[in-house]
């Protein structure tokens, strides 16, 4: 029996004609002082978590396919950061989670900014929306809870906590979290 998947229509591509990046439907082009460099994002990732997240949902329901993006992003972050170098002595240091992320980020093509990086508080940026075809279909903050709880608890340490300030989906030009030691 063929399912009907048209609630599961994909609202938006981060890429448009010839691969140009373009900004989500009601979103302006961000202008910077400088020329970030110049990444593709790897859609074909991002592309297959989603699917993923949508299919599991349709079958299983909202909380199991959370589940399953969450252990599949955490898995696949885990291996990326040790494979980058780090180091349990380094777990809490704001300047090394900087690295980290930016690195692991920008080798999946999503451009993000650290405007703020002190002892005790990060603000950490994506310029890019790494999942604009799950709008409608979560609440960026449960979606939020699959890569973040993870980076945050692994590499600063359960004294740390975040939350998300701005978004794509609620017309911010960013996605934003405010990372602080508890």
């Amino acid at each position: 029996m063929q399912k009907d998947n048209s609630e599961l229509e994909l609202t938006h591509s981060p890429t448009g004609k010839g691969g140009k990046r373009v900004p989500p439907p009601g979103q302006k082009e961000m202008k910077f002082e400088f020329e970030p460099k110049e990444l593709e994002i790897n859609t074909a990732f991002f592309g297959l978590a989603q699917n993923i997240y949508l299919e599991t949902k349709l079958e299983l329901g909202e909380n199991i396919a959370l589940d399953v993006l969450t252990w599949g992003l955490a898995r696949g972050l885990k291996e990326a950061y040790q494979a980058s170098g780090f180091k349990e002595e380094a777990r809490g240091n704001p300047e090394e989670f900087k690295r980290l992320l930016t690195a692991r980020d920008n080798a999946v093509g999503l451009r993000v900014l650290f405007p703020e990086v002190t002892e005790n508080r990060i603000v950490y940026q994506f310029l890019d929306d790494p999942f604009p075809d799950l709008k409608g279909h979560v609440d960026p903050e449960k979606l939020a809870t699959t890569y973040m709880d993870f980076k945050v608890s692994y590499l600063l340490g359960k004294e740390w906590s975040y939350h998300m300030t701005k978004h794509f989906w609620k017309g911010d030009n960013c996605i934003e979290y405010v990372i602080e030691k508890k």
